[in-house]
């Protein structure tokens, strides 16, 4: 039976957690040598995504791509940081901000796997689509 990246990446988590940093390093050759053993070496970048997210998941942390067409002031961010903890339930929200200008204006969040576009190329192309009907 194949080991899947998301099992990899559990196992890997559950055997780190709450360790030592020396600790950390052994397993982490064990698990190495584990995979390269297996022959699933192909796999590494998706074990170390799967792991960040059981990671980020476990330790109450959100990472957000945050999109808007131009520099957010600190406010507007603590607005959305305020709205993602009360929607997710997470405590630290971790942004990585991009600035497109074709989305006019408002933002646009992707976490895990949602996206919330509240940008306004989307709200008037959705407008125009309700106009056309």
């Amino acid at each position: 039976m194949k080991i899947s990246s998301k099992q990899y990446a559990l196992s890997l988590y559950e055997l780190t957690v709450d360790k030592t940093e020396a600790i950390v390093n052994d397993i982490l050759k064990n698990f190495i040598d584990f995979i390269i053993k297996n022959n699933d070496y192909g796999k590494i970048d998706e074990i170390i995504s799967e792991f960040s997210k059981i990671w980020d998941e476990n330790n109450s942390n959100l990472s957000v791509s945050l999109t808007s067409a131009h520099k957010l002031e600190d406010e507007t961010k603590d607005i959305i940081i305020n709205y993602l903890k009360n929607k997710t339930g997470f405590s630290n929200i971790n942004f990585v901000e991009s600035i497109k200008e074709d989305i006019m204006g408002g933002v646009i969040l992707h976490y895990g796997d949602k996206v919330i576009d509240g940008s306004l190329k989307n709200n008037l192309n959705n407008l125009k689509n309700k106009i056309n009907k």
